[in-house]
């Protein structure tokens, strides 16, 4: 079973040493940032915020798993930005294309969890002060 193990361990951590970093062009690095800002300046996540502080009023910390699980599936396709995409470089279109989905995802979990959280924080609350008047 170690031998298993250690052989699945060296494999995980080989796997890294022989990709290689590939390096990224100027013009991916500018479609990166300005996807980030993009989806920055379109994206707000106010219902993600909505769903963890349903998620945590209802099913607690479990609730908020969920919907922070949930917040991290779906699309993230930049919306509007395909005539922009076809005239720009290949490598400025992925960069632009992964910046906009790392700051959506990035925008939804931190706001299905600030919800969960406060949703979690007033159900604690409310089970503890009813228990404390009995």
């Amino acid at each position: 079973m170690k031998k298993i193990i250690c052989m699945l361990t060296i494999l995980a951590f080989s796997s890294n040493l022989f990709a290689g970093d590939k390096v990224k062009s100027p013009e991916y690095d500018n479609g990166y940032l300005d996807g980030k800002v993009a989806a920055g300046e379109e994206y707000k996540g106010d219902g993600w915020f909505g769903a963890g502080l349903a998620g945590g009023l209802l099913l607690g910390l479990i609730g908020t798993g969920v919907v922070v699980g949930l917040s991290q599936v779906g699309s993230t396709e930049p919306i509007g930005y395909e005539s922009g995409f076809l005239s720009g470089q290949p490598d400025y279109r992925l960069g632009f294309y992964k910046g906009y989905s790392k700051k959506i995802k990035s925008t939804r979990l931190q706001k299905s969890l600030i919800g969960g959280v406060i949703g979690t924080a007033i159900i604690v609350t409310i089970l503890v002060a009813t228990q404390g008047n009995k």
